[in-house]
């Protein structure tokens, strides 16, 4: 099993998990708060908070201790594309008409208010880096953000890193453990382009939603993930 706690985004995000929104007080216009909005595709409860005793996830697990941990919250549909678009515009698959991965949602809904767009109206600049919607029209969807995202349409970069397996990318083998850093897969290119964001952020309030590809397959993440793990890790902070 991959550890799940994949990316430290240096210190500033020291951990993910299946969907969290992180409130962080800040002294800007109206004394607003921030908003960081992280989602992990295909992350199932599989972490020590949940009782996993297999999982090696202590940043989400310490972030559970001082949080809300949901016992009974369901997806709408157990496929990417509608369960992402019901969450984000708060409408169940019914209303959204979206069932499979290519059907954007603005099709049946075109005036909807997504979650982020909701946080742009109301004077947030709202940023997506990594996967947050899925399919390739509905990735970018214009209305929700203040400017353009970043890494939001899955393609085969950072996949793979191996020749071996860029050769039959993107359906290649289910696993890869190239001694490699984080920067190499799509993953750590996501983290570094948040913290990035973060360090650059204007003087309006934010809503910045990051999205992780992993554990969703292929499980490519660098050896030092495969490898036992420390366990001297520091609190969340």
């Amino acid at each position: 099993m991959v550890p799940l706690s994949l990316m430290r985004i240096n210190s500033l995000i020291s951990g993910v998990s299946l969907c969290l929104l992180f409130f962080a007080s800040a002294a800007l216009a109206q004394r607003k708060k921030n908003v960081l909005f992280i989602v992990v595709d295909d992350l199932r409860p599989a972490l020590g908070c949940y009782g996993d005793p297999n999982a090696f996830s202590p940043f989400i697990d310490d972030l559970a201790r001082h949080a809300t941990l949901f016992r009974s919250a369901y997806c709408q549909q157990a496929v990417c594309a509608p369960s992402r678009a019901s969450f984000m515009t708060g409408k169940k698959p019914d209303h959204t008409k979206v069932w499979n991965l290519e059907t954007h949602f603005r099709t049946a809904l075109p005036n909807v208010v997504t979650l982020p767009q909701y946080f742009k109206n109301h004077g947030y600049y709202a940023r997506q880096i990594g996967k947050i919607y899925h399919d390739p029209l509905a990735a970018q969807d214009p209305p929700s953000w203040s400017a353009p995202g970043l890494y939001g349409v899955t393609t085969n970069l950072g996949k793979y890193v191996l020749d071996s397996n860029l050769v039959h990318a993107p359906k290649a083998t289910v696993s890869e453990a190239a001694d490699v850093p984080d920067s190499a897969y799509i993953d750590g290119m996501v983290a570094a382009a948040a913290v990035k964001e973060l360090q650059h952020m204007s003087s309006k309030p934010f809503f910045l939603a990051v999205g992780f590809r992993r554990p969703h397959l292929p499980f490519s993440v660098p050896l030092a993930y495969w490898q036992e793990p420390k366990q001297n890790i520091p609190a969340f902070t």
